[in-house]
């Protein structure tokens, strides 16, 4: 899938979530207690679904924007510091998101996070990969060889 066609879907899905809010909230209106509490979490997930439609939305424009900066010239020990901290900085996120999904109550919110630290432990053998690539190719030119991409998204590209 490309960043045309998942920013479609993510619209698609937008606009779903928005007559399904619309209609949400017009019930809301007339609900008595009982049945708001009872749409309380479909109202909270709709707007989250809608938050995350936009969030993949922007995603992609700020992916776009820092693929068209400048390449640069490869510094092997800046970017040996910066993979480092990058391989902390996701093993940390996989904690994280690992322990709170655990905490959380079953359902939506509780998937979501599992979803982000398995994610983030994808990103993590990324990184390692990159350390180990690079490592490997310090005598030669690392642009001589190109990485294949991780992330389908970004092989369709």
């Amino acid at each position: 899938m490309d960043f045309k066609e998942l920013r479609e879907k993510a619209s698609a899905a937008l606009y779903v979530e928005s007559v399904a809010l619309n209609d949400l909230l017009n019930l809301n209106m007339v609900a008595n207690q009982e049945a708001r509490e009872r749409m309380a979490p479909m109202i909270f997930e709709t707007y989250l679904h809608a938050s995350i439609m936009r969030g993949i939305m922007e995603a992609i424009d700020k992916t776009k924007e820092a693929l068209s900066e400048p390449v640069g010239e490869l510094d092997p020990e800046r970017l040996k510091a910066a993979l480092s901290a990058q391989d902390q900085a996701e093993a940390d996120a996989v904690r994280f998101y690992s322990q709170a999904s655990q905490e959380l109550e079953e359902g939506f919110l509780r998937d979501l996070f599992a979803a982000i630290a398995k994610d983030e432990e994808r990103h993590h053998k990324i990184v390692l990969d990159m350390k180990r690539f690079f490592s490997w190719h310090r005598s030669r030119k690392p642009q001589s060889r190109k990485m294949a991409s991780a992330h389908p998204i970004m092989r369709s590209r």
